[in-house]
C-alpha cells in the first residue's frame, strides 16, 4: 500500500506548479528516507564455522525472582545462533549439567572451559538487570534488560581474555504507563525476552534494521540472517 501511494504521487509532480512540485518531491523523499532499511553488519561476525558454548549467569536476586530466565536465554541464544550464525552450538542441556557439576563456574579460566566443553568460542551473557516494572511500581510494567556480553576465543591472543565485550539494553514495551489491568506478566515476559533474544542475536550475524526504527511503518522486518533474507520493498 505504501508503494502504490507513492507511486500515484510521482505522477501527480508534473502537474503541480514549481513549489508545490518541489514540496510533494520533499515530502515522497522524506516519507522514503524514513521507511529506509539499512543491512547491518555484526559487531562480532567470528562465530561463522565455531564450536560454541553459551553460558548465562545472573545474581541471587534476578535468579529468585525470575527462575527460569537464565535457562531460557541460554536456550533461545543457542537457537536463535545455530539457525543464522553459520556455527555449531553446544547442547544448552550439556551446558546446564556442566554448570551445575562446575558450581562457581564463573570464576573458571577461559582456557578450562574451552578444553572442558570442547568449544572455540565462549560466549557468556551476564544479566545484570532483569526486571517487569519500575523500581518500586508493581502497578505498570515497564520491562527492562541489562547485560554485558563477552566473547571469548580459544585460538585467540589471550584466551582467557574477552575478545569482544560488548554491552546489550532492551526495554519493553515502547508503550508509557501500560497498567496491570492492559497487560499480564507473562505478555511483559515474553515481549522482553524475544526483544532481548533478537537483540542479542544481532551481535553475531548480518542483518536488517530500519534506518529510522521510531517512524518506520513498512512491512516487518526479517529477524533472520540479511545474506537469507530480502528486506521489505519500499
Amino acid at each position: 500500500m505504501i508503494t502504490l501511494n507513492r507511486f500515484f504521487l510521482i505522477l501527480l509532480l508534473p502537474l503541480l506548479s514549481g513549489c508545490a512540485a518541489f514540496g510533494l518531491a520533499s515530502a515522497i523523499g522524506q516519507s522514503i528516507e524514513e521507511q529506509t532499511v539499512m543491512e547491518v553488519a555484526p559487531e562480532y561476525p567470528y562465530l561463522e564455522g565455531e564450536v560454541v558454548a553459551i553460558l548465562v549467569d545472573a545474581d541471587l536476586g534476578i535468579r529468585y525472582e525470575h527462575q527460569n530466565v537464565v535457562q531460557t536465554v541460554g536456550a533461545s541464544m543457542a537457537q536463535r545462533l545455530l539457525q543464522q550464525a553459520d556455527c555449531r552450538v553446544i547442547n544448552p542441556r550439556q551446558i546446564a549439567s556442566w554448570q551445575l557439576q562446575r558450581g562457581e563456574w564463573n570464576f573458571t579460566p577461559a582456557s578450562e572451559i574451552f578444553d572442558e566443553l570442547r568449544c572455540t568460542r565462549l560466549v557468556v551473557i551476564d544479566l545484570i538487570e532483569y526486571r517487569l516494572n519500575p523500581p518500586g511500581n508493581r502497578f505498570l510494567w515497564e520491562g527492562y534488560a541489562l547485560a554485558t556480553v563477552n566473547v571469548y576465543e580459544a585460538d585467540g591472543f589471550d584466551p582467557d581474555g574477552p575478545a569482544a565485550i560488548i554491552d546489550l539494553e532492551v526495554a519493553f514495551p515502547d508503550v508509557a504507563q501500560l497498567t496491570r489491568a492492559e497487560a499480564n506478566a507473562d505478555q511483559i515476559e515474553l515481549g522482553l525476552l524475544n526483544k532481548f533474544i533478537k537483540e542479542a542475536g544481532f551481535l553475531f550475524y548480518p542483518h536488517w534494521e530500519a534506518k529510522f526504527p521510531e517512524r518506520y511503518r513498512g512491512d516487518p522486518i526479517p529477524t533472520g540472517n540479511s545474506k537469507r533474507t530480502e528486506p521489505p520493498t519500499l
